[in-house]
């Protein structure tokens, strides 16, 4: 199945179209294990323990302020979440909480 769309009135360029994406049915991490043990000689407990790790350091790191880099799948960047209304400093441990994104490589975008 290739990629589906439609296209719909661009509401930020008048007098344009804009492509609307149709999301197929998801691959999921479990599609991801079974390709790990029967396109390579990694096995599915390989693939799950390397992941786990992966999470495992992430969340390690994050409380840190450290950023992770991946390499080719990218990096995850940290943010604070919260509403401040003084400039106060330090702000106190209930008024945030740290949120984690990623940032995928060139090649994956």
């Amino acid at each position: 199945m290739g990629i589906r769309y439609f296209l719909q009135k661009n509401p930020v360029k008048p007098g344009s179209r804009r492509a609307v994406l149709l999301r197929g049915a998801k691959a999921t991490f479990e599609d991801f294990l079974d390709h790990c043990e029967t396109a390579s000689k990694v096995g599915r407990a390989d693939a799950l323990a390397v992941v786990t790790m992966m999470v495992g350091w992430i969340e390690a790191r994050a409380p840190e302020g450290r950023e992770v880099d991946f390499g080719p799948l990218g990096q995850t960047r940290l943010g604070m979440a919260g509403v401040f209304t003084e400039d106060e400093q330090p702000i106190r441990p209930d008024e945030w909480r740290l949120t984690i994104g990623w940032q995928l490589t060139r090649r994956l975008r």
